[in-house]
């Protein structure tokens, strides 16, 4: 069984602000949890052109190597 890791204040607020930077939330728990989570959702349009070509793509490998 491994031991519990123990990290100072300091080594926590610079993780902390790492991963902001990065577009993520950190919430610390009382019992020592740390949460991760996206800052905040960008919603894009979706291309259902994506689906086509998987679609097709999934065809020619059925094609050359048979299916099922």
């Amino acid at each position: 069984m491994s031991r519990a890791l123990r990290f100072t204040r300091a080594e926590l607020r610079n993780a902390v602000e790492l991963v902001k930077a990065d577009g993520v939330a950190v919430k610390l728990t009382r019992d020592g949890g740390i949460l991760l989570f996206p800052a905040k959702h960008i919603a894009g349009p979706v291309d259902p052109s994506e689906d086509d070509d998987l679609d097709a793509a999934w065809r020619a490998y059925e094609a050359k190597h048979g299916a099922g």
